[in-house]
């Protein structure tokens, strides 16, 4: 009767969306008048929710943002990071820099400052190109993950030297990886997911990682191997091309 049959339909898909036991509509919702018409004809359960969540926090609601929610899902971390540092002038700096179509990036981008310890100046939250200064960040947060985790690496090598010691077989020299860079670039240059995938896994325990060298080229990238537990689990040439009886019989020997 009064147009209110998608706010309706949007109660009954979300049970989280609770109403009070008020007859008014918008005191049932928990939202103004003004807001219960503007969102009549466009409403859905995320438009709601976000709609009460913002009213929740004192948010001013007008069409511009009702429009801008209507038009985006925004993640409660996006939420709070709009709400704390201000939610209008975030959605104008969206809107005005034309960043609405990838909103994703500038929330990841804020949320690797927070991981940095940023202090949330004026030209950290609006700058002035978004893609420029998402990637110096995570590239920044990449090397403090790296650091982080190179620093635990060396503390699990000196122990894994005692039963990885480096050793010649059959005209090969089998060792551990120097660092966590190395083992990086193990994985470019042999094409494998070493340096993208394993670092974590050794970290962790559930992996480790040896080189297969050459004797006569033992800076270069022959053969990459997986051990756990005192066997193999991958011996790998380039290109993720399994190895023969003569490499594996080597690394058994070594073993």
């Amino acid at each position: 009767k009064n147009g209110y049959h998608k706010i309706i339909n949007s109660i009954f898909e979300n049970s989280s969306l609770m109403l009070t036991g008020e007859v008014q509509p918008h005191k049932a919702l928990g939202i103004s008048r003004y807001l219960v018409r503007a969102i009549a004809p466009i409403c859905n359960v995320r438009l709601l929710r976000s709609i009460k969540l913002l009213y929740e926090k004192k948010v001013n609601i007008d069409d511009e943002v009702i429009r801008f929610l209507n038009l985006h899902y925004l993640s409660d971390d996006s939420f709070e990071i709009m709400i704390r540092y201000g939610f209008r002038k975030i959605m104008r700096y969206l809107d005005n820099n034309g960043i609405t179509k990838n909103i994703n990036e500038y929330f990841d981008y804020i949320e690797a400052c927070h991981n940095l310890n940023f202090r949330m100046t004026k030209e950290i939250l609006y700058p002035e190109n978004l893609r420029v200064a998402h990637d110096e960040v995570m590239k920044k947060v990449q090397m403090k993950n790296n650091a982080e985790k190179e620093m635990a690496y060396q503390e699990l090598r000196k122990s894994d030297l005692a039963i990885y010691k480096p050793l010649e077989v059959d005209n090969l020299l089998i060792r551990l990886p120097e660092s966590i860079s190395e083992i990086i670039d193990e994985g470019i240059s042999q094409h494998n997911c070493v340096g993208k995938m394993y670092v974590d896994r050794i970290i962790s325990r559930k992996s480790d990682i040896l080189f297969v060298r050459k004797k006569e080229e033992p800076n270069k990238s022959f053969v990459t191997l997986e051990v756990f537990d005192g066997r193999i689990v991958q011996c790998r040439y380039k290109y993720n091309k399994v190895c023969g009886s003569k490499i594996t019989d080597a690394v058994n020997k070594y073993l």
